[in-house]
């Protein structure tokens, strides 16, 4: 299947999740790193969006982000969004555990790339990225050298 190029936004948002990940799960993540970073950012982000766009429009969000990060690594098939609170994707750990730290940790950056897409889509960049930037303030620098 082919995908179409990246946009600058695009390109942003595969930058910013990559440092993101290599912020909470290290240089070289494991998969059980990989899957508690995703986690983690996944119920953060969440519960931000939650208070700006509802539970429904955040949920929505979260779930199409999945998809897309699905159809590019099919690994993630069995994962979905999760109604507890404490447990934002079901079935992670399961669907990383045996693969390589890289393709663990492209599947994890993936469904936030898509969903950082999806946020300035919709929001805009200024509204769209400032949940990410609330809780990881240095991410924000550099923003501006990724799409310049």
């Amino acid at each position: 299947m082919s995908y179409p190029e990246p946009t600058a936004h695009g390109i942003a948002a595969r930058e910013l999740s990559a440092r993101l990940f290599v912020h909470l799960a290290g240089e070289s993540p494991v998969p059980a790193s990989t899957a508690a970073a995703v986690e983690s950012v996944c119920q953060r982000l969440r519960a931000e969006l939650t208070a700006t766009l509802g539970s429904g429009g955040a949920s929505a969000l979260l779930v199409r982000a999945l998809h897309l990060a699905t159809r590019e690594h099919p690994l993630l098939a069995g994962v979905t969004v999760g109604n507890d609170p404490h447990e934002c994707l079901t079935a992670l750990s399961e669907a990383i555990s045996g693969r390589s730290d890289q393709e663990a940790a492209a599947a994890g950056a993936a469904i936030f790339t898509h969903l950082f897409i999806l946020l300035v889509t919709f929001l805009g960049e200024d509204l769209g990225l400032q949940p990410l930037f609330k809780f990881w303030p240095h991410l924000a620098r550099g923003v501006e050298e990724i799409e310049g």
